[in-house]
């Protein structure tokens, strides 16, 4: 694969800190160059004291627009123009789009989650959920299981005033879903892990060897479907207990993969091919294992 650049190259990228883990580039460059469209894709490293300075560079540099990661989601917003509806209800943005000099905020994690969760068979309408963490991953995914007519979401974070606001922000998008707060380490969020359909990790643990585990793993049912945001190619040990138990179990990679499809689309007007974008990243998947 080559990428020639030009004067005429658009270039779009990846804010967050850090970005080196990321697989974006690889991803996304494979599918401009099979779309034949003079794009590149590179990542922006940015510390969260300059990200006023960042988003300011998206129009000074006329980049066609960036995705947004860890720790930005949210920080980003004061200094985008338009939202999308779905991005003002979760409240954080991944995509950015820059049309003419204007910043235009879009979600498309909702669509990674709620199609990497179809492409599996779960059904979210119904389905009691227990989140763990209370970021910008963790919005996308309860506001969109909320939106989408889940029965019930339980909310954990380190940050238990995190879990409540991101609970606030839910039953204003959907009055009719139950939301539970609960601490980590309490009987209450246990309990809710054993009635869980569905249990996801929202936080970066599992992104290192060494950190520990999300959550109790001997909780979950095994007849749950467990979905972990990390990416870091190999199995979790989060994703490995989870298996053990029996659990159906969705990886970052795929969250990743149609997050990606979404964020294409926004700032080509094209759809990616699907296969090609896949097949690089089992390929990295297959070499790092």
């Amino acid at each position: 694969m080559g990428i020639n650049i030009s004067g005429k190259t658009r270039v779009v990228g990846l804010i967050g800190w850090p970005v080196s883990h990321t697989l974006s580039p690889l991803m996304h460059n494979a599918a401009f160059e099979a779309a034949g469209l003079d794009f590149v894709y590179v990542p922006f490293p940015v510390e969260p004291e300059h990200i006023a300075d960042a988003i300011h560079g998206i129009r000074a540099l006329g980049l066609a627009g960036v995705n947004v990661t860890i720790p930005h989601k949210e920080a980003v917003i004061p200094y985008i123009d338009d939202l999308s509806d779905e991005a003002g209800k979760i409240v954080a943005v991944n995509t950015i789009v820059n049309k003419g000099g204007r910043l235009f905020g879009y979600n498309t994690d909702v669509y990674g989650f709620l199609r990497a969760l179809g492409e599996a068979g779960v059904e979210v309408k119904g389905a009691r959920i227990a989140i763990v963490g209370a970021g910008g991953v963790a919005r996308a995914m309860a506001i969109g299981s909320a939106l989408e007519g889940a029965e019930s979401i339980t909310l954990t974070d380190i940050v238990l005033k995190k879990a409540w606001t991101l609970a606030a922000d839910v039953e204003r998008a959907a009055p009719g879903v139950k939301v539970k707060c609960a601490a980590p380490d309490s009987d209450k969020f246990l309990f809710a892990l054993m009635d869980a359909q569905i249990v996801a990790n929202a936080t970066p643990l599992g992104m290192k060897p060494d950190d520990p585990l999300p959550t109790k793993t001997d909780a979950i049912p095994g007849s749950a479907v467990v979905f972990d945001a990390v990416y870091n190619l190999t199995r979790t040990p989060f994703q490995r207990a989870a298996k053990a138990r029996g659990c159906t179990v969705i990886g970052g990679i795929d969250l990743l993969l149609y997050q990606g499809v979404r964020a294409f689309e926004l700032w080509t007007g094209t759809a990616p091919d699907l296969a090609v974008m896949k097949k690089v990243l089992q390929e990295k998947l297959t070499q790092s294992t």
